[in-house]
Order: structure tokens, then sequence, then C-alpha cells
């Protein structure tokens, strides 16, 4: 199974990103489908039953504090061609949180990723080159009050990313 833990964007926020997205951003890629959209805190990759029963006996052993997200800037990753929406302040408690989880992940037997924690939400995939900065300002609010883990589904429509389980913050 391939899964990942993230922070889920409820969906009136993720209809208000993707309408911003369509009339500010002009890219040359995939535009993300709206549901799929999500912050990514740990990814996993490939894992067994076994290290998905550990993970997720850890993972309900987090203490997790709520905080707010303001999703403010937008960014692009050359290497993969992808543009992005990201907080211009990162705050504590989510580095918090995404080392937490790597910890998990380790201590299930899944490798942490080798790059430092970068919180985006993916708006377009295979960009050929950056795009032009959008003409209007983002300024998105989220409200983060747990975390989700998710599995990525593939099927003739294309990749979803369906919620296994989801862990409240204090």
């Amino acid at each position: 199974m391939r899964a990942f833990l993230a922070l889920d964007i409820p969906p009136p926020i993720q209809h208000a990103i993707e309408r911003w997205r369509d009339r500010q951003v002009v890219a040359a890629g995939r535009a993300v489908p709206a549901a799929n959209f999500h912050i990514t805190l740990h990814f996993l990759g490939d894992i067994t039953p076994r290290q998905l029963e550990r993970l997720c006996l850890d993972a309900g052993r987090i203490r997790a504090q709520r905080f707010d997200l303001v999703l403010d800037q937008p960014g692009y990753f050359p290497r993969p061609g992808i543009f992005w929406l990201g907080p211009g302040q990162v705050p504590g408690a989510l580095t918090d949180l995404a080392a937490a989880l790597r910890r998990v992940g380790r201590k299930a037997g899944i490798a942490a990723p080798r790059k430092p924690f970068q919180p985006h939400l993916t708006l377009f995939r295979n960009c050929r080159a950056r795009p032009p900065l959008p003409t209007g300002n983002p300024d998105f609010h989220l409200p983060c009050d747990g975390f989700t883990l998710f599995q990525s589904v593939t099927g003739h429509k294309g990749v979803r990313y369906q919620p296994l389980h989801r862990w409240a913050a204090e």
C-alpha cells in the first residue's frame, strides 16, 4: 500500500484555492484536482500491513497541538516541475508534528526523506518551466486540528487520496 501522512484540506478551502489557482495562475503543467489538495507531513511510500499497524499505534500517541496555517506564498520546485502554495511563516507546531511523524515512521521501519521538511500544497505537476507569479496574492487560512493517514489509489480516472485514519490534535 502506498501511503502518506498529511494535513487534510477542508472542502470549502480546497474549492477556494482551486478558484484562486484557476483565475490567477497560468502554468504549463497538469493541475492537481482540488479533492487531492493536502500538505504532506511524511511521505511513507509503499508500506506493509505490519508497518501500517505499528505506524497507527505510535501515531495515536502523538500529542499534536492545534495551530493555524496561512498559505500565502507560491513556489516552484524545478526538478520535479511542481508549482505550489505554502506558508510564508511556518508555525513551530507544524515542524514539531512533521518531526514527530518522521520519528514514528522510522520506528515502524520506514525511511525518513532526506530532504528537509518544506510544507506545501501542490497546485500543478509536470511544469516544463517556472510559471509566472500570480497576479493576485494568495491568503488562505487553514485551521489545523489533526493529521490524516492517506492511501494513494490509482484508478482509471487517475490518482485519488483515500483517508484511512485521522488523529485529532489537542
